[in-house]
């Protein structure tokens, strides 16, 4: 390791400060770009290797690690070797110091000795042997025992951090602590979006998100079952909606931008090479991030598609209708059949059982789900949760 100049990341060098910023901002974004804010900090401080490492034992999801600057060392510490770490740093005296100081910054000469710290297990099992004298520290904490700590390393050749460095890096802390509470609102969001999309999953009617400029986020499985058909819409190769009449494709993208400009929804009907009946639309805002707690670069407008096919006929759940109105099984049959689009007579020939039969149990049916007509009863049911049962 070469020796570097005391005077490296000074706080003069504003544009390799606002760089390292934003870096910090794309970590909070993609965890895995914590090695690139990592490998230019190193360069910024004149460090040949650098660590960052969270560490909560109440939420492990939340416990990284990532180095750079290490050649025999794994770039990203699995949580069980993380435990282990953990156990080592116990004894230096420079980490005591850092838990005890969350968000103040320094440099290890200040606050320990040459002699100190070649007296710790962790500088005779971790730090000596990767070639680790000199470090510039901040920790951050995150009450009960989980903590953040940021580290830029200078071997026995290189010179000690000095106070220019410690104020650079002070510069830091608050955007560090702002891209650590990002993460945490992102991984929250992530958990409740991907709970939702095995909500949508659930429904008949097509459902995609798009960004606002057309680029699918995502489709629910009745959404992909119609653009797999490539009937009317499908997905292109790079991933954005198109569609299959240059006029449709037209007005489909008027309305998409109309409604990220307005918030209002819009209709739209799309026409199906293959003859069948269109495909209805209806284009809504779709708020999936609260764009007053991230920055403006993570808050992005998302515009949903709901898409039903008016030739698909719409199926519910024999079981869920019996359990929602106690219907028996064939009273459940036969609204089943109603729902679907049957009259009376088709849904008795389909059931196998004679028209007066099914007269009689559409009575009892209008009894039971306090309706008094098949248009009622079929309201009713779509206006219930039974139609989610099955697709």
């Amino acid at each position: 390791m070469d020796a570097v100049s005391s005077d490296v990341g000074a706080v003069d060098d504003a544009g390799s400060l606002l760089d390292l910023i934003g870096l910090l901002y794309d970590a909070a974004a993609a965890p895995e770009r914590w090695r690139n804010f990592l490998e230019a900090g190193a360069r910024y401080f004149g460090a040949f290797g650098a660590s960052f490492i969270r560490y909560d034992p109440a939420r492990q999801e939340r416990s990284v690690a990532f180095l750079t600057g290490y050649p025999d060392a794994p770039r990203e510490i699995q949580v069980e070797a993380m435990h282990k770490l953990i156990a080592v740093q116990a004894d230096d005296p420079r980490v005591r110091y850092s838990l005890a100081h969350p968000g103040q910054p320094f440099h290890c000469r200040q606050i320990v000795t040459e002699a100190e710290l070649h007296a710790s297990r962790n500088y005779v099992e971790i730090l000596q042997p990767n070639g680790v004298e000199y470090s510039l520290m901040v920790t951050l904490t995150e009450p009960p025992e989980a903590f953040a700590g940021l580290g830029f390393h200078r071997g026995p050749t290189g010179q000690v951090f000095n106070d220019e460095n410690v104020a650079a890096l002070g510069l830091l802390v608050p955007h560090l602590s702002r891209t650590l509470a990002i993460q945490d609102r992102l991984g929250a969001l992530d958990q409740r979006t991907q709970a939702s999309y095995q909500v949508l999953d659930a429904l008949p009617t097509g459902i995609i998100i798009l960004r606002v400029g057309g680029n699918v986020e995502y489709a629910n499985a009745a959404a992909q079952a119609l653009l797999a058909s490539r009937d009317g819409i499908a997905v292109a190769g790079g991933g954005g909606i198109c569609l299959a009449r240059a006029c449709d494709e037209q007005a489909f993208f008027a309305a998409l931008h109309a409604v990220a400009r307005t918030g209002v929804y819009r209709g739209l009907c799309i026409e199906r090479p293959s003859g069948r009946t269109s495909f209805r639309g209806l284009l809504s805002l779709l708020p999936l991030v609260d764009a007053n707690e991230l920055p403006n670069q993570l808050a992005e407008q998302r515009i949903a598609l709901y898409l039903s096919d008016p030739d698909r006929a719409l199926e519910t759940s024999e079981e869920l209708l019996q359990h929602m109105f106690s219907l028996t099984a064939t009273e459940a049959r036969v609204t089943e059949r109603l729902v679907a689009g049957c009259s009376l007579s088709e849904a008795a020939a389909q059931i196998g059982i004679q028209p007066s039969t099914a007269r009689s149990h559409l009575k009892v049916v209008f009894r039971k789900t306090a309706t008094a007509s098949q248009a009622a009863l079929v309201g009713a049911v779509l206006s219930s949760p039974v139609w989610l049962g099955r697709r």
